[in-house]
């Protein structure tokens, strides 16, 4: 599970399973980390995961995939002129949450030749999103609202802040689900294409997540 899962409010301690003589496992990327959320923190699990149900191989076979997926997206975009320049946000509110270089969103987009914008911060203003003017804006959509996915991204994209952007007259805001960029072990995969797709829509076809 989580780190949030082994709490009293869920499924009780670890050591209160071990105790009964059942195993636990933590997802590593669940838990709060020096070097954030990184790409390396799913390979870990995934491999993990492979030794505990007796299926290392199945698990390398995957890491690798996600492997070669990220250096064929780094081989075909090393030659570009300008790499694309993304802010992922969260949020309705007047401020906005930002996914920055501690996420796996954000290591992402840096990892497949993006430049990851407000970088550092935790939220943005009006002002700010305006003054970055960004090629492309990945909107994270949570699990519970995937089913309205539409109507959440029409009301993004008629935010007044976002009218005169660069990424909404080139229809360049993506639709960001949670389970792809959140501890997504597996699905990783998804939050790779789906990220590759929003920095180079002319190279990369959408993958079809919703």
């Amino acid at each position: 599970g989580w780190y949030s899962t082994f709490t009293s409010k869920y499924l009780r301690s670890t050591d209160f399973w071990h105790k009964r003589g059942t195993g636990t496992y933590i997802a590593v990327s669940s838990a709060w980390l020096p070097n954030g959320q990184i790409l390396e923190n799913e390979f870990n699990d995934i491999l993990n995961l492979g030794k505990v149900f007796d299926k290392s191989e199945k698990a390398e076979e995957i890491v690798n995939a996600m492997k070669k997926e990220i250096n064929d997206v780094v081989n075909n975009t090393s030659k570009l002129k300008k790499r694309p320049r993304a802010l992922i946000l969260a949020g309705m509110g007047k401020q906005l949450g930002i996914y920055g270089e501690n996420s796996l969103a954000g290591d992402l987009v840096k990892r497949l030749n993006g430049e990851l914008l407000a970088a550092d911060q935790k939220s943005i203003s009006a002002e700010q999103i305006i003054e970055y003017d960004p090629d492309v804006i990945f909107y994270l959509i949570g699990e519970t609202r995937y089913k309205d996915k539409d109507t959440i991204m029409q009301e993004v994209y008629a935010r007044r802040e976002f009218q005169h952007l660069t990424c909404t007259k080139n229809k360049r805001i993506v639709a960001l689900p949670l389970n792809a960029i959140y501890t997504p072990g597996v699905r990783t995969m998804d939050g790779i294409k789906i990220i590759a797709h929003g920095l180079y829509p002319d190279l990369y076809p959408d993958p079809g997540f919703f």
